[in-house]
């Protein structure tokens, strides 16, 4: 089973917000990899895809072919593979996954969201039959070490997030300027944290929510005590917007520079992969567009406690991860054991079939065994 993990993907510490937005995959794209054929050779897969990274893991026979999953998606993925996308194998993968999870390898260290959304991604595959045991095993054991780190440390202590990131980003750059006019699209968990976080750090603002499902639109509004309007009417929030904030799984760009006036200063963030926002003409040059990227750079007291939180972190991953491989021994040592015994059943009864059970001494009996075994074993056929 570990033999055959291997995670592939790319994340924020290789690649930039414009690369990442290549690679990024949406719940629906995600859900047609899943209804397609395996690739040959793949047993079981899941994919990870975040403002941060877009991940596979699975359990194949070489790590070619989880990444030929990423081909339907990005067509010139071959010229780029050496320079963005990394591979990890056996346990080495297996700590990667245990990390992020736990929100150690996350752009903001103990970025909570991240539990949620692996939990999501993984559900998705599991619901489409992309997985099975093994990978749900470990999967499972890479979740309840996260639990214990959330529960035993303060690494995901005080209000740092992305979202958190971006109203601090707003609180910074317009602070003096309230009332402003904020538009926030998107109702789905990225936009509701953002419209949270706005409630919760940054009052005394008009907010505007938008969704292509209406409904959704109004319902976070409502809780929030913010205005939401249909989706239809993005041209006249935007215009009336100082901040413009998009959170959408869009594919394609809802704010192009042809539906922002001109002539007025505006911030715009976009939190999305792929992105969401088109890149500024000249024409807007009184505007600022931040990615992801850009609003993740924080220093505060809360990530500093979190930074102080990492290695006891780290040691509580340790724990997990060698409990885990002890269970891993323990069950091939049975497995092992379970079939000796099947394969000495088998020779016995074949020795008294063929009538010659009086005429092989116990060395000759042990070595034939040991042929035997060698042959049939499932343990030789993997090594």
């Amino acid at each position: 089973m570990i033999n055959n993990f291997f995670v592939t993907g790319i994340n924020y510490r290789k690649s930039d917000s414009d690369v990442r937005s290549k690679y990024a995959l949406t719940a629906d794209q995600c859900s047609r990899f899943y209804k397609t054929q395996k690739p040959h050779g793949v047993e079981e897969f899941f994919i990870l895809s975040t403002c941060n990274r877009t991940e596979i893991y699975g359990i194949a026979d070489s790590a070619n072919q989880l990444i030929s999953i990423f081909h339907p998606h990005q067509q010139n993925i071959q010229q780029e593979l050496t320079k963005d996308v990394y591979i990890k194998h056996g346990w080495q993968a297996i700590n990667h996954l245990f990390d992020v999870v736990a929100g150690l390898d996350s752009q903001l260290v103990g970025d909570y969201e991240i539990m949620g959304q692996a939990k999501q991604a993984f559900g998705l595959a599991k619901e489409a039959g992309a997985t099975g045991n093994n990978l749900e095993r470990i999967v499972a054991n890479a979740f309840a070490a996260a639990k214990d780190v959330r529960t035993n440390t303060l690494l995901s202590s005080g209000t740092v997030s992305t979202s958190y990131a971006a109203v601090r980003q707003i609180k910074k750059t317009l602070f003096n300027k309230r009332p402003l006019q904020i538009v926030v699209i998107g109702a789905g968990e990225i936009g509701s944290s953002i419209c949270k976080n706005l409630n919760d750090y940054f009052t005394g603002n008009h907010v505007t929510v938008l969704n292509r499902t209406f409904e959704k639109a109004e319902k976070l509004a409502v809780e929030n005590k913010f205005k939401a309007l249909p989706f239809q009417k993005i041209n006249e929030a935007v215009h009336q917007a100082d901040v413009i904030i998009t959170a959408t799984a869009s594919l394609d760009y809802i704010i192009t520079n042809s539906i922002l006036p001109e002539g007025k200063q505006q911030l715009i963030i976009d939190m999305c992969m792929p992105r969401n926002v088109q890149p500024l003409s000249k024409n807007h040059s009184d505007k600022t567009l931040l990615s992801i990227d850009d609003i993740s750079v924080i220093k505060d007291q809360s990530l500093q406690m979190r930074n102080d939180e990492v290695p006891s972190a780290q040691k509580i991953i340790t724990e997990h991860i060698t409990r885990f491989k002890e269970w891993v021994n323990e069950s091939s040592n049975r497995k092992l054991i379970k079939e000796y015994k099947q394969t000495a059943m088998r020779l016995e009864k074949h020795l008294m079939q063929t009538g010659a059970v009086g005429n092989v001494n116990e060395t000759e009996k042990d070595h034939l065994l040991k042929k035997e075994y060698a042959a049939h074993s499932t343990w030789n056929k993997q090594s």
